[in-house]
């Protein structure tokens, strides 16, 4: 389970529905550093705005950090910059809706910088699919918000993991994935926050294994709708889901060559949750 967790969780504390402010994410983020299971642990994700702030908040301890810029095409320069600066950039986090804009992105993208396109799960393009492969960039995908609206359904999760498996390309996923089994859940941490289903982390690295070794759009539309913990076993040595089992080595091959990590505005939430399934 463990090389399946390996840096999994990027921190994304400053955006919905955490909304912490810098000073906090940043506190938060370097306290997760040096907790039980901080191997899962990924990258800091902020805006290419706040990095000034960043920089000085951070101080000695920029180099703590691992970060992840949500930033846009016009403002690469300011992330090749702060690469100048000093600062621990190691992904971008980019909209690019046409093949000139992702063109664009690939030939100013700064050197030792993975960038992650956003895509729409709903609506697939697979032009813009293999203009962003084509480029040898990744893709995005959000899986949920703040509304109902925002959680794509599981046989479109499906439909896309499928096409970016069929191309072999890397993605990370974002949103709505604080959980490790699809259930139930406010959409933000106010009391009167509306609910609803969410997608489980653990259904999508399972559903991503099933797809990237050779299983079908149902089979994996199924996984990803499963909410009962009894329906998998979790070892160190193996994920179990019905009639499938992955190896760590083949947990290890979708983590290192398709599903790259998740955006959570969470750590606490999904270790606890899977400390409470005995899956920790």
């Amino acid at each position: 389970m463990e090389c399946a967790l390996d840096g999994l969780f990027d921190y994304a504390g400053m955006f919905p529905p955490a909304e912490r402010d810098l000073r906090t994410a940043l506190h938060e983020y370097l306290a997760h550093r040096h907790e039980n299971h901080a191997c899962a642990l990924g990258c800091m994700v902020v805006d290419v705005n706040t990095l000034t702030v960043l920089q000085s908040e951070a101080r000695d301890k920029i180099h703590d950090l691992q970060l992840s810029v949500i930033a846009t095409s016009e403002n690469l320069e300011m992330v090749r910059h702060y690469l100048k600066e000093g600062l621990p950039i190691g992904m971008v986090e980019i909209k690019a809706a046409d093949r000139g804009k992702i063109m664009h992105l690939k030939e100013h993208l700064p050197k030792d910088v993975s960038a992650y396109v956003e895509v729409s799960v709903e609506f697939r393009d697979a032009s813009i699919l293999d203009a962003i492969n084509e480029a040898g960039l990744r893709a995005k995908l959000r899986m949920g918000g703040v509304v109902a609206e925002a959680f794509p359904s599981a046989a479109s999760v499906a439909a896309m993991l499928k096409m970016l498996a069929e191309r072999r390309m890397a993605f990370k996923a974002t949103a709505g994935l604080h959980h490790p089994l699809r259930s139930r859940h406010r959409f933000t941490y106010q009391p009167n926050s509306d609910s609803g289903l969410m997608h489980g982390f653990i259904n999508l690295l399972c559903a991503s294994a099933l797809l990237w070794f050779g299983g079908d759009i149902h089979e994996a539309t199924q996984l990803l709708e499963e909410q009962s913990p009894q329906a998998f076993r979790i070892t160190a040595d193996a994920i179990r889901w019905r009639s499938w089992e992955w190896s760590a080595n083949q947990l290890r091959e979708v983590r290192e060559r398709f599903l790259m990590s998740i955006g959570s505005c969470s750590f606490t939430e999904p270790i606890r949750d899977l400390e409470a399934f005995g899956w920790l």
